[in-house]
């Protein structure tokens, strides 16, 4: 089981970390395998396909920046949602 703030903080730093080897390993300590991930714009399942979404976006937006806007986080069963 993952402590929720230090995944949620290393999802988003996965996100942006500028080295593809780093994008990977915060990915990794945050997202399960075989999880899914759903935006407003995608659905992917599993870790591999979501660190490739992920370096698709890095490519398409250089510099991009994601930040928590919040400190709040919902535990659902086996989700969790960061505003």
């Amino acid at each position: 089981m993952f402590e929720a703030e230090s995944v949620v903080n290393s999802d988003c730093r996965a996100w942006f970390d500028p080295k593809p080897e780093e994008r990977r390993r915060l990915l990794f300590a945050s997202f399960e395998p075989d999880g899914t991930y759903i935006d407003p714009t995608a659905q992917i399942s599993g870790a591999e396909a979501l660190l490739h979404h992920i370096d698709q976006v890095v490519k398409a937006r250089p510099g991009l920046w994601l930040e928590r806007t919040t400190l709040s986080i919902s535990i659902m069963i086996s989700c969790v949602l960061a505003g």
